[in-house]
């Protein structure tokens, strides 16, 4: 049945079998109209070894998917090993935010436009992503404590922010969710002031954390954060995961449209000023 659909576009398959010979067959028929392919691999309880997943060989992907993500639905860093080998340079959207790489190591295809990644996995060598990058998520939030340390969860940020290309014309969108330094993050970000459309910047805090040199949370990097802010000249929808106050709605750029307030920061007055400004206020959920 699965081959009559020469035109399908998009593909989900749900699998425990990471890549068979007859999956690769199905992926090929749907080529060259195939262009977003996502791998979903369950969980199952009754393994209790290790799983070792072998991508197939990413430079077999048909030319003609640019959106590739991988899902994995097991819920530990201990559990679960993937290696890959380089994927195609007409791979153009990758998300592998949903599971972890050998060493934590994956490879960057050299057009990427798309990334979406998380904790801990990271990119292969000491590399720059590419200048064609127009959206950037990262998430350096740590589910399982256990496993890692301060150390470990600083410098997952600060190697992820020296991965940031020294020039990307395109890059609109920016979602960082960081255990990093306001010094070294938003600095980071003003690089591309003259092309950031979207942000949604947070520093995230770690369970043991020593109150004597850091800020409560809601105050945590935020005058770095509002000076940052203003240099984005062509900004239209931030989400703001700090403390807000009225007036200095006032100093944030003229194009906002779109503001994300934490709830119980989001006060009647805060709402009623930046409507008189232009800008239309949302609630923002907290999930970590």
């Amino acid at each position: 049945m699965l081959k009559k659909l020469k035109n399908l576009e998009s593909l989900t398959i749900n699998t425990d079998k990471f890549f068979s010979s007859k999956l690769h067959e199905i992926i090929e028929a749907f080529s060259p109209k195939l262009c977003n392919l996502k791998l979903v691999i369950p969980f199952l309880l009754k393994l209790k070894q290790k799983i070792n997943f072998q991508l197939m060989d990413l430079c077999c992907l048909p030319k003609s998917v640019n959106s590739f993500i991988i899902c994995l639905q097991i819920p530990t860093y201990d559990n679960q090993i993937f290696t890959s080998t380089p994927p195609p340079n007409t791979l153009k959207r990758l998300d592998v935010s949903n599971c972890f790489f050998l060493k934590n190591l994956f490879n960057i295809p050299k057009f990427l436009t798309h990334l979406t990644v998380s904790y801990p996995s990271l990119p292969r060598d000491t590399i720059k992503l590419p200048s064609t990058i127009e959206y950037l998520n990262i998430s350096g939030y740590i589910r399982n404590t256990l496993h890692s340390s301060s150390n470990c969860s600083y410098n997952y940020s600060k190697n992820w922010i020296n991965t940031f290309p020294d020039n990307a014309p395109f890059l609109h969108t920016l979602i960082l969710h960081m255990y990093a330094s306001p010094q070294l993050l938003f600095p980071a970000i003003v690089r591309f002031a003259d092309t950031i459309r979207y942000l949604d910047c947070r520093i995230l805090l770690l369970n043991m954390i020593d109150i004597s040199i850091c800020e409560a949370p809601c105050y945590l990097g935020r005058q770095h954060q509002l000076d940052m802010i203003q240099e984005l000249k062509g900004l239209v929808e931030l989400r703001f995961h700090c403390r807000l106050e009225e007036k200095e709605i006032e100093k944030f750029p003229t194009t906002l449209k779109k503001l994300w307030l934490i709830n119980g920061f989001n006060s009647q007055s805060i709402i009623d000023y930046a409507y008189r400004k232009g800008i239309k206020i949302f609630e923002l959920r907290q999930s970590y």
